[in-house]
C-alpha cells in the first residue's frame, strides 16, 4: 500500500490540475508533504496525547490493536484514491473538461476542477496508517525479541518491508498481464488506465490481510524479557507503553 505513493498516486497526479495561480504549477510529487506531515505531527500526538489519554480512561489500545487500526487507515487511503479516480474519469467524459499541461518535457491531458491537492487526504490517511502500523511494528518487533536476537529480528522486519515493495511490483505486472486483453488497468496514459480498479484491488487485498492479521494476533501472547538471564516472561495482557 505504501508503495502506491511513489507509483500510482504520481500517475494519477499527472491527470489532475497542478496549477496554483495562473500558469504557476506544483510538481506532481508535491503531495508527499502530506504524508510527511502526518508522520511528523501524529507520532508526538499519539505518543504524548492520544495513548496516555486512553490509558487514563482505562481504555486498552495495545500494540497489536494499533497495528490493526493502521491497516484500516491505509485501506481508507486507497479507497479514497479509488473514489477520486472514479470522479476524475467521469469528468473526462464531459465536454470542455480537460486541458493540456506540461510536466517536464511531457504533455498530459488533465481534468479541470480537480486540484492536485485533492490527493492530500489519501496521503494523510496512509501516513496515519504508517504511524500506527510501521512505527508500532518496529516497537513490537524490538520488544518481543530476546536480547540476543534483537538485531536479527529487526533485520527480518526491514527485510519483509523490502520484499513487500518487490511483491507490489510483481502484482502490478500480474494485473497488467491479466487485464491487457480487455484494456490494461495500468497504461502508459493515465486517461486510458483504470487506476480506480487497481486502487480498489489493493484496498481489498489490504482488508484480506487485515482479517488474517486479526486472526493471527488474537492467538498471540505478549511476552517481556527480564531477569538476570533475560528469560521470557508470559503476559496475560499487552502493555500500552
Amino acid at each position: 500500500m505504501y508503495a502506491q505513493m511513489a507509483g500510482m498516486f504520481l500517475m494519477q497526479g499527472t491527470g489532475l490540475d497542478l496549477r496554483i495561480v495562473g500558469e504557476l504549477a506544483l510538481p506532481v510529487t508535491s503531495n508527499h508533504i502530506f504524508n510527511i506531515l502526518a508522520i511528523v505531527l501524529l507520532i508526538p500526538i499519539f505518543d504524548r496525547l492520544v495513548y496516555p489519554t486512553l490509558r487514563k480512561c482505562n481504555i486498552s489500545f495495545p500494540m497489536l490493536s494499533r497495528m490493526a487500526a493502521g491497516m484500516i487507515f491505509a485501506c481508507l487511503g486507497l479507497l479514497y484514491a479509488g473514489g477520486l479516480e472514479v470522479y476524475r474519469l467521469h469528468l473526462l467524459t464531459l465536454p470542455n473538461s480537460t486541458f493540456v499541461q506540461k510536466i517536464g518535457s511531457q504533455e498530459y491531458v488533465a481534468v479541470k476542477g480537480i486540484s492536485i491537492f485533492a490527493q492530500a487526504p489519501a496521503y494523510f490517511l496512509i501516513g496515519t496508517g504508517e504511524v500506527m502500523t510501521s512505527i508500532t511494528g518496529i516497537e513490537f518487533a524490538y520488544s518481543q525479541s530476546p536480547g540476543n536476537m534483537k538485531s536479527i529480528v529487526m533485520a527480518a522486519f526491514y527485510t519483509m518491508q523490502a520484499l513487500g515493495y518487490y511483491l507490489g511490483s510483481a502484482l502490478t505486472a500480474c494485473v497488467n498481464a491479466i487485464t491487457c486483453h480487455s484494456g490494461c488497468w495500468i497504461n502508459t496514459s493515465v486517461n486510458k488506465s483504470r487506476l480506480d480498479y487497481y486502487f480498489f484491488l489493493i484496498a481489498g487485498l489490504g482488508l484480506i490481510n487485515f482479517f488474517i492479521y486479526v486472526f493471527v494476533s488474537h492467538h498471540y501472547t505478549m511476552v517481556t524479557y527480564g531477569g538476570i538471564n533475560g528469560e521470557e516472561i508470559l503476559r496475560d495482557d499487552e502493555y500500552d507503553d
